[in-house]
Order: C-alpha cells, then structure tokens, then sequence
C-alpha cells in the first residue's frame, strides 16, 4: 500500500479476545503498526473508533494519536520520532 496525498496509513480492525485484554497486545500491535508505516514511508497512521469505546479511546490517546474527527473518532498519530512510550 502507497501512502494518500496525505501521507497517511489507514489502521483496520484491532482486536483482543476479552480473556486476553490488559496484558499490552494492543499496544505491541500498535507499536509493530507504527514501526512498519514508517519504515515504509507513511507520515501518519490513521484509525477510526467509536466515540463510546473509551479503553480504545484511552490506549490511542496514551500512545500519542489525537483526535481529528466526529462521530466516530478519527485518530492520527504523526510517524516522527521513537514509536516506543
């Protein structure tokens, strides 16, 4: 996949199985998502939420994407500097 004009990487469907949440998943796969939208170019990495799934909301925020939408919040997060917290 190329970038858009925008230089952004679309995020699809990220998921844990409940008997598997809270144990950094997520976030690993956020991370290894960043890492490899850099290295191939990307200059942000873009997904959508619900504005009702407040963890989801709370891990994004906590990685460094903010919030560029309504209705569903459409979060970025710039590819400059470490991926890692």
């Amino acid at each position: 996949m190329k970038p858009d004009p925008t230089g952004s990487r679309p995020l699809h469907c990220l998921g844990t199985r409940p008997s598997w949440r809270r144990q950094g998943l997520a976030t690993a796969m956020i991370l290894r998502a960043l890492h490899r939208a850099r290295s191939s170019g990307f200059r942000r990495l873009r997904l959508q939420v619900s504005n009702t799934n407040q963890p989801a909301l709370a891990l994004y925020q906590k990685i460094g994407f903010t919030e560029s939408g309504r209705g569903y919040a459409v979060l970025m997060r710039h590819l400059t500097g470490p991926t890692a917290e």
